[in-house]
């Protein structure tokens, strides 16, 4: 004879259409029996227990058996059909228990789809082995279908799935490059803007010290007063400037009125137009006045960039 399953049904339930391993999912075959029918040994000796039904039901189905010859039990399975929600076999178990005993014994062939339990067919007590066979390949045939079906539909799932994980993971990918551009956007105006701020302070910085050294600087002479000397400048880019100073001034002076000009000594160099020129700030005594030293009454004074 085919094993029973001798758990509970909601255990054999799960057996049955919720083993970790869809391969091994398999339909549920009820067998219910009562006693008063007249085929209820003979159809469980001669069909259930013949070697080809047993030896089907075996490798393809979950066995569950129950007998409904007391009205307890009847009523017990009903309620147990009632809250698995099995109600199309439910409703046949009740109306055969009542009219028609001698259908019994029953074996009702389940399957699950989407969740829901279905009767594909069931085997009546004056079936012969030929038909109960034939019903049950049915069944096995139709839960083939629902198990590939089920595959096919997990797979699309996870196809799905896997597009949309996707999609959002360069959706997520767009919005970071979109979030880091705007960043470095931001970096790169806050970097500028501190460039101006800082050139302006640098700017204005200069002027204050430029200012600062115009204000030490005496007032250039007449043209007419005497014992002056005259200074061209030959400025970067080909400016030019001229200024008179008293030969009474110290040579700073000429250092002085350059920076206040923008020419700071730091930056450029002064060359005299001696021959070879000499360098203002290395070859004079800047402490000294002009007339103490050896400086024209005119002079050219070349102004070069470090």
């Amino acid at each position: 004879m085919p094993p029973f399953f001798t758990d509970s049904l909601p255990n054999a339930i799960r057996e049955a259409f919720e083993n970790p391993n869809h391969e091994l999912r398999r339909p549920l075959v009820f067998y219910i029996n009562h006693d008063r029918s007249i085929a209820s040994n003979i159809f469980a000796s001669q069909v259930l227990c013949s070697e080809n039904v047993s030896n089907l039901i075996r490798m393809q189905y979950v066995l569950f058996p129950w007998d409904v010859s007391s009205e307890s039990n009847l009523l017990h399975f009903m309620g147990f059909l009632q809250e698995a929600n099995i109600a199309e076999l439910r409703n046949l178990i009740q109306r055969l228990a009542v009219t028609k005993v001698e259908s019994f014994p029953l074996m009702a062939i389940i399957v699950r789809e989407r969740n829901v339990y279905r009767l594909v067919d069931h085997c009546k007590g004056t079936d012969t082995c030929e038909q109960v066979i034939d019903k049950l390949c049915q069944g096995v045939e139709e839960y083939t279908t629902i198990r590939l079906n089920e595959a096919n539909e997990k797979r699309e799932r996870e196809e799905r799935e896997a597009i949309r994980s996707q999609q959002e993971a360069e959706y997520q990918a767009s919005i970071a490059a979109d979030r880091a551009r705007m960043e470095a956007k931001q970096r790169e105006i806050d970097e500028q803007r501190r460039e101006v701020e800082a050139r302006e302070r640098a700017e204005e910085e200069e002027a204050t010290r430029r200012q600062m050294v115009a204000s030490t600087l005496p007032d250039e002479p007449a043209a007419t007063e005497s014992a002056i000397v005259n200074v061209k400048f030959r400025l970067p880019e080909g400016g030019q400037d001229m200024r008179r100073f008293r030969s009474s001034d110290k040579i700073q002076i000429v250092i002085d009125y350059l920076s206040s000009k923008g020419f700071s000594p730091d930056k450029f160099k002064f060359f005299n137009s001696d021959f070879p020129k000499k360098e203002i700030t290395g070859a004079f005594d800047l402490s000294k006045k002009f007339s103490d030293t050896k400086w024209p009454v005119r002079e050219q004074i070349f102004v070069e960039e470090i």
